[in-house]
């Protein structure tokens, strides 16, 4: 009985161990999600600035070429009438 109770111990001792591992592995990948997620963040920060940024220039273009489509019309005008 002595043997048998002296393995069950030993069986004990391995499942301990294991499960101490098991901890520390799911403590490991807990940190790397973290980190997964706060770069998931930053790139979807960056992303959200290039688009405002491209935007931004997008509408400065229209601006532009509005502006010139505008001379264009008040240059044939003075053209057209000597102004």
């Amino acid at each position: 009985y002595e043997h048998g109770e002296h393995e069950n111990e030993q069986d004990w001792t391995v499942l301990r161990e294991q499960l101490t591992v098991k901890d520390q592995q799911i403590k490991e990948l807990h940190e790397q999600l973290k980190q997964t997620q706060k770069l998931v963040d930053q790139a979807q920060q960056l992303q959200l600035k290039t688009q405002l940024q491209l935007e931004e220039k997008q509408e400065k273009i229209l601006l532009l070429e509005s502006e010139n489509k505008e001379e264009s019309k008040v240059g044939f005008w003075r053209r057209l009438f000597g102004g």
